[in-house]
């Protein structure tokens, strides 16, 4: 499944995060450092930013979400913030809505990328 091509396709520069993954397993020693260990090889990153998207670009985002994600569950094809040429796959976590002015929507995401 793709992010839908009547929606923007890509987030807003100035709103852009990511970060590497949460893959590290800690143990805490009676005495001493914590023993650390790679818990996979291919863990889930976290990315995050915004978009500004009008109110039937919020209908649409909606529906995307409720139906086709199924609340979230499902992964899709987002387009790769570092390369525009290409997608990533990503579940999308959570997203809030705030006004931009006139009938726009800022639209803030919560993404976590899987391998």
């Amino acid at each position: 499944m793709n992010w839908p091509a009547t929606l923007p396709q890509g987030l807003l520069k100035s709103s852009f995060s990511d970060g590497p993954p949460d893959n590290l397993l800690r143990t805490q020693m009676e005495a001493g450092p914590a023993k650390v260990r790679r818990r996979t090889t291919a863990g889930v990153r976290p990315l995050s930013g915004a978009m500004r998207v009008t109110a039937a670009q919020w209908a649409i985002f909606k529906t995307f979400f409720d139906t086709d994600l199924q609340s979230g569950a499902l992964s899709f094809a987002f387009p790769d913030p570092d390369n525009e040429a290409a997608t990533i796959t990503v579940r999308l976590l959570n997203y809030k809505r705030a006004s931009a002015g006139g009938l726009d929507f800022k639209l803030e995401l919560t993404f976590e990328v899987v391998p």
